[in-house]
């Protein structure tokens, strides 16, 4: 086992975006998105979960029984910007299982771990708590920007290991 530092990681992720846009511009923006707000697949997938409040934040009610998050649109995949605004749903085509199988392919290291836990493409949500973390935000903060109800559940994002068996 051999524990991977954030920069790495960071690194993984950034060439994992990088790569997959030369493959599938759809499957791209959703992983895009999860890294940009720490999202799950499902919290992007389902556009309906998604409400435009004005012209800089958007609203994400989680399919998990999670908090409401209100994301700024700087933050925010352009092509899930036009679906939510044009109520038009491209990602509907895309399932877990099939992005799975291109993480798999694409990613660097697709055998990370965290507690013996397989963690594929919730490495982004990891990721994103542990960059919030490297800025500077409170373990609170963090709670409340990855929609988190308990804290408990957050410091899992922030404070877990990421190893490779490779």
């Amino acid at each position: 086992m051999k524990t991977i530092d954030l920069e790495t990681i960071n690194k993984y992720n950034n060439n994992f975006i990088d790569k997959i846009q030369n493959f599938d511009f759809i499957k791209a923006s959703i992983f895009n998105q999860m890294l940009l707000i720490g999202a799950r697949f499902n919290d992007v997938y389902y556009l309906n979960n998604w409400e435009q409040i004005d012209d800089v934040f958007f609203r994400l009610k989680p399919l998990k029984n999670n908090n409401i998050r209100i994301i700024n649109i700087k933050n925010m995949d352009p092509l899930l910007i036009n679906q939510i605004q044009k109520k038009y749903n491209i990602y509907e085509n895309t399932s877990y299982s099939n992005s799975l199988l291109w993480f798999k392919r694409i990613y660097e290291n697709p055998f990370l771990f965290i507690k013996n836990k397989s963690v594929k493409t919730h490495i982004f949500r990891h990721a994103f708590a542990k960059n919030l973390k490297k800025k500077g935000k409170t373990d609170n903060e963090i709670k409340i920007i990855l929609g988190e109800r308990n804290q408990s559940s957050a410091n899992q994002y922030i404070y877990s290991d990421i190893y490779t068996t490779i």
